[in-house]
């Protein structure tokens, strides 16, 4: 069982946990949707954030479903997919200078 759907697993049952930092957790789309169906039992959790994870237009919309059932949760943290890697530095110049 993968991160994001143990993690679901968890929220099912969870009784006491408020908020959960999932940043940066290479939460995929199954992940997101099994946390998505989680959300729809829990009525505890109320702030989530799922920030650089590749959650994917499917999994933001199965949050989204999710949260029509969900009255407990306040906070949905930045769904911004992860950061592209910096671009490469530019190339150095190479004087190509002859001495004659």
């Amino acid at each position: 069982m993968a991160g994001g759907q143990a993690l679901a697993e968890m929220l099912k049952v969870n009784k006491t946990l408020a908020a959960l930092q999932l940043e940066s957790n290479g939460i995929d789309v199954d992940g997101t949707i099994a946390i998505a169906e989680a959300l729809k039992i829990n009525n505890i959790l109320t702030d989530l954030n799922l920030k650089e994870n590749s959650l994917s237009d499917e999994g933001a919309l199965a949050l989204a479903d999710a949260l029509k059932e969900n009255r407990a949760l306040n906070c949905l943290g930045n769904l911004s997919p992860p950061s592209p890697p910096p671009p490469p530095p530019p190339p150095t110049p190479h004087h190509n200078q002859s001495h004659d």
